[in-house]
């Protein structure tokens, strides 16, 4: 617990000594990765570890790490097709990581304790909510778009109106 909450301290400083400093092209791909890897990995560890007594649902983490999969792939696709990109932090993105990091907290401290919250449940299915109208709805959109297809070519045309040059 106490390792988790220093890394998610940690982190947030990071952020905001960044933010107010300096900001490089390498930590805006590092935080959001971090972040994955810090949530992920609590999440799969309270889902599918061995001495967790209070377990977070498999639902709940699967969903997270098809989110974090998915988000990545799509990352990695307009890179490749476009050339680099920003993509900075929405509030709704960080509202989403705050509120994964609060219920695996939540979690961790129940299996401290060896007292389950009732109520964690509750919290569960709010972040899976969250999870699904930031992420899996938009991309449920996408879906039925083919290559070919005319809202497909505008948002194609869309990315690549301002070319980053990846050579310099």
């Amino acid at each position: 617990l106490v390792v988790f909450a220093v890394a998610g301290l940690t982190d947030a400083l990071d952020g905001y000594v960044a933010r107010r400093t300096q900001v490089t092209r390498l930590g805006q791909m590092l935080d959001p990765i971090a972040d994955k890897l810090l949530a992920g990995s609590a999440y799969a560890l309270l889902t599918w570890g061995g001495m967790v007594h209070c377990r977070i649902p498999m639902w709940l983490t699967v969903t997270l790490l098809c989110r974090d999969a998915r988000l990545v792939v799509a990352v990695a696709i307009v890179d490749l097709a476009s050339g680099p990109r920003a993509f900075p932090p929405s509030r709704l993105g960080k509202l989403s990581t705050a509120l994964l990091l609060v219920t695996a907290g939540t979690a961790l401290a129940d299996n401290a304790t060896a007292d389950c919250w009732p109520q964690l449940v509750w919290l569960c299915a709010l972040t899976l909510g969250v999870l699904v109208v930031l992420v899996q709805v938009p991309f449920a959109l996408m879906m039925p778009f083919h290559i070919d297809d005319p809202v497909f070519v505008r948002l194609v045309k869309l990315i690549d109106r301002n070319p980053v040059n990846p050579m310099g």
